[in-house]
Order: structure tokens, then sequence, then C-alpha cells
């Protein structure tokens, strides 16, 4: 019932829609991790997204969050980011 998207840019942001309430919330990734593309949600509802802009994979699990309200740094603890090995372009 709900809907994901990800707002690429500097430093970029996952965005949840819920159709039964009508409300919003985005979530931006913690540094170092910026420039999401891509995002996929998987079985369990955790949030997968390729951060090109820092080279990293990144999990988003919402069930972590202490506070799902706010600008978007609101929940750090969400978060899980690893390193693309290679070179950053």
């Amino acid at each position: 019932g709900t809907i994901w998207t990800a707002i690429p840019g500097y430093p970029g942001r996952i965005v949840r829609f819920d159709k039964a309430t009508e409300e919003f919330e985005t979530y931006i990734p913690p540094a170092p991790g910026h420039g999401g593309r891509g995002i996929d949600v998987d079985t369990n509802g955790d949030v997968w997204i390729c951060l090109s802009g820092s080279s990293h994979v990144a999990k988003f699990e919402r069930d972590k969050c202490a506070q799902t309200w706010g600008t978007g740094t609101q929940c750090p603890e969400g978060w899980t980011l690893w390193d693309i090995p290679g070179p950053v372009f």
C-alpha cells in the first residue's frame, strides 16, 4: 500500500508515499552516501538503492527508525552502506 521513489542529486533522497494516509516521508542517506539512482523494495519492505554519487550500495530499513517524520535526516539508524569496489567516477 505504499510507493517508494528515489530522487537523485546531492545529497539525494528516497521518498515514501502512503496511499491510505496520503502522507509523504523523506529520508536522506547519511554521509558519505549521496546521489541515489535506482531503487528496489524487497519482500521484507527494505529499500535497496545504488548511491552512484558516492559509489555505495545502500539498504534502508524503515522499521529501525526511531522517528519517521522530519526533514529527511531523522533516521540514520535505518541506513546501511557498502562501498562499491573499484574507481569512483
